[in-house]
């Protein structure tokens, strides 16, 4: 995506934003009584003073906070860029940590996969960074898809990737702790999708939810009988009897999950014959 679009409604408040205005509305309720009673001589000035100075104190520093949390609007294109009171800010999306959506159901919000949204559908996407600040926005299902095809496109060899898919847990760990936080794009990273270089974002969510059921069916979440070793022999075959099945037949066999160590890499990933058994199924 060459050229930059503008996305969205992103000046929705968060509840953390309402609180800071509650809370900045109280300073200055306080404030105003210490200098009512002040002004009508209940109250000395040099008792009313300081507290009005302290909260004159606080209430700027809230101000400027709460004015830093407004977003008025964002843009996808190569990079991430959205606008603030005091400015605007561009981003690469490897400082992008996730992305969630959700809808409203009954005054709920549910979360969900953007594949599942029809496309003038709006939902709420929210969007993590790495420093810890959040996009809170409403879009519709064409821009949900298209926020993860870009994040999808984004570059993943990096040291934390690297690190996240060391060994067959670190991986499994990565895979379902993803999916369980709604980061379905983050799981699909713990695929090999070589055999399908094409494959569009949207089917590989759906290989990603879909293995997860299939995962389901032949093994307990047990982390620590997992192997933690990088150097774990390769391919490593998830719900067997035998933690390191490793004879040709048992690679043969059909239907079978199992993850493979990328020797130039050295990540591990659910291997790309697995992720054609689950696309093809």
């Amino acid at each position: 995506m060459s050229k930059s679009r503008r996305i969205g409604d992103f000046t929705v408040l968060s509840l953390t934003f309402k609180i800071g205005v509650a809370v900045l509305v109280a300073i200055a309720a306080v404030m105003w009584m210490y200098w009512k009673q002040s002004a009508d001589g209940k109250l000395p000035w040099n008792e009313a003073y300081p507290v009005i100075l302290v909260g004159g104190v606080v209430a700027t520093g809230l101000l400027i906070w709460l004015a830093l949390q407004i977003v008025w609007w964002v843009e996808i294109g190569p990079d991430l860029c959205y606008a603030t009171t005091f400015g605007t800010h561009s981003i690469p999306w490897q400082e992008v940590a996730g992305i969630q959506f959700e809808i409203e159901n009954q005054g709920m919000k549910l979360p969900i996969v953007p594949i599942k949204v029809v496309t003038n559908q709006r939902c709420h996407a929210i969007i993590i960074l790495k420093n810890q600040r959040v996009l809170r926005g409403i879009v519709n299902g064409s821009e949900a898809l298209l926020l993860q095809e870009l994040m999808q496109q984004k570059p993943t060899l990096d040291t934390n990737l690297k690190h996240e898919l060391s060994s067959p847990r670190s991986t499994m760990m990565m895979f379902v702790d993803s999916l369980d936080e709604g980061f379905v794009e983050k799981a699909t990273r713990c695929i090999d999708f070589s055999l399908v270089p094409e494959l569009e974002s949207a089917r590989a969510m759906e290989c990603a939810l879909n293995l997860k059921e299939r995962l389901d069916e032949v093994w307990f979440i047990s982390f620590d009988d997992m192997p933690d070793d990088p150097l774990t022999p390769s391919p490593y075959i998830i719900g067997s009897d035998d933690d390191h099945q490793t004879e040709s037949d048992q690679r043969r066999r059909e239907n079978t999950i199992e993850m493979t160590r990328d020797s130039a890499t050295e990540m591990w990933r659910f291997s790309a014959q697995t992720a054609l058994w689950v696309l093809d199924s």
